[in-house]
């Protein structure tokens, strides 16, 4: 391809995917006798790793404790919200969870995805409760 009086091409040699071993991880390495390396895979380290298991449920646990509090700024300074639909939901975000269940959930997945996101339901005021 010819763009602004250059030529440029792209080349890609595609390998094929290949299982690593566990000796492959640092984290890993020397877990295992020789003889059980050879066909153990490393694949969830949250799951095969007690270290990594143990240092993101510590995080989210201490997290889930904290006391949060919301509130507004504006020109008279800060105030605290204390009642409406945002204390209700963060109380209780869901029928079959608690608030520190929610926040341990939502930690868990912030440390393992690296993201995490709150999508709101609006609920139509006309009486009628929209499914979640």
């Amino acid at each position: 391809m010819k763009i602004f009086g250059f030529n440029i091409s792209v080349h890609r040699d595609t390998l094929p995917a290949q299982a690593k071993g566990a000796a492959e991880y640092a984290l890993s390495a020397g877990l295992w006798p020789d003889e059980v390396r050879a066909g153990t895979v490393l694949s969830n380290a949250y799951q095969q790793v007690v270290w990594v298991y143990r240092a993101i449920n510590a995080l989210a646990e201490q997290v889930s404790n904290i006391p949060f509090r919301f509130s507004t700024t504006n020109s008279e300074g800060e105030q605290l919200i204390t009642t409406g639909p945002l204390v209700d939901f963060y109380n209780r975000p869901h029928p079959h969870i608690n608030r520190f269940q929610y926040w341990e959930l939502r930690v868990i997945w912030l440390m393992l995805r690296g993201e995490c996101f709150r999508i709101p339901i609006l609920i139509a005021r006309s009486g009628a409760v929209a499914p979640r």
